[in-house]
């Protein structure tokens, strides 16, 4: 029921398969409703959530060179807030 803190690194792809961005997480999550929690058979948080990361940010990194790094976590960032 507290804050749990999470910190890794996500891997996605450029526009070019030989060349890949990676990015920091920092991210904390919480259980606002432990019935519904239990019931969904999840127990793996930081994974789940990772997963949700990468299907969002996947398509979104694909379209940008290596060297566009900016205009993509621009592009991310965007992503993620869609979201929630």
């Amino acid at each position: 029921m507290g804050v749990h803190p999470f910190s890794g690194t996500l891997t996605l792809p450029s526009d070019n398969d030989a060349f890949e961005f990676s990015a920091e997480l920092d991210m904390s999550w919480q259980v606002v409703d432990p019935a519904r929690f239990v019931g969904s058979g999840h127990r793996d948080v930081p994974g789940l959530l990772i997963g949700e990361l990468q299907r969002a940010a996947r398509p979104v990194s694909r379209r940008f060179q290596i060297a566009d790094s900016a205009a993509a976590e621009g592009e991310l960032l965007q992503a993620i807030n869609v979201l929630g």
